[in-house]
């Protein structure tokens, strides 16, 4: 299972599991730009969920988690009147 979320303070999370047995454990990669897949990515910083889980969901869950709160203590991505960042209606 994988998955692409975000932007969060500007950061992109590419998470996804790995079956360890009849667990699994997740992973996400922080990056600076909203990358094609999970894997092969440059990221900022990676984690991995706080447990093994006995599904894919809670495991990813888990390590998204963990990336948000890392991305919480992060300086933002973004300048929040750019134009990248702007809401449609301050665009006008």
């Amino acid at each position: 299972m994988e998955r692409i979320s975000g932007p969060f303070k500007g950061y992109f999370i590419a998470a996804y599991t790995v079956e360890s047995g009849n667990e699994f454990v997740g992973f996400a990669k922080i990056c600076l730009a909203r990358p094609e897949s999970p894997h092969g990515v440059n990221a900022q910083h990676k984690v991995r969920s706080y447990h093994i889980y006995s599904s894919e969901h809670q495991a990813l869950e888990s390590a998204e988690f963990r990336a948000r709160e890392t991305i919480a203590g992060m300086e933002p991505n973004w300048h929040p009147f750019s134009v990248e960042s702007m809401m449609d209606s301050l665009r006008k």
